[in-house]
């Protein structure tokens, strides 16, 4: 709350102009495809719950942030799920980015990738 409000108006309306600058680009992608799917984080899930074991790089909020601040960012419907053990045997995550007001889309192939997952088996991508 305090960062928040120690922000300027000014300083403010230039975010939002840039915000709406890129969800303006967004959306002149989004009739050429349905879903983005892009990594959730760079980094392996934890091996147990309550352990964390980031080198110092992953470590950095920026580093951690990359790849799902953009679509918070621009308020894109999103969702995260796991996808496969990486050479860790540990889940990586992916995400799929939709256009706004699809998540009904977004919720279907989250489903699906989950049902092949349980499989064993991923859909192509």
């Amino acid at each position: 709350m305090e960062l928040g409000s120690s922000i300027d108006a000014g300083s403010y309306m230039q975010i939002e102009m840039e915000r709406r600058a890129f969800k303006a680009r967004l959306e002149e992608i989004f009739p050429t495809v349905d879903v983005i799917l892009c990594p959730s984080m760079p980094l392996y899930a934890p091996p147990r719950e309550g352990s964390i074991e980031m080198d110092e790089a992953e470590q950095s909020l920026t580093d951690t942030l990359k790849f799902t601040a953009p679509w918070d960012y621009s308020g894109s419907p999103t969702l995260s799920l796991p996808w496969r053990p990486g050479s860790r045997k540990l889940p990586l995550g992916v995400q799929l980015i939709c256009r706004d007001f699809e998540d009904p889309l977004l919720l279907q192939l989250g489903h699906s990738i989950e049902q092949h997952a349980v499989a064993g088996m991923h859909p192509p991508v």
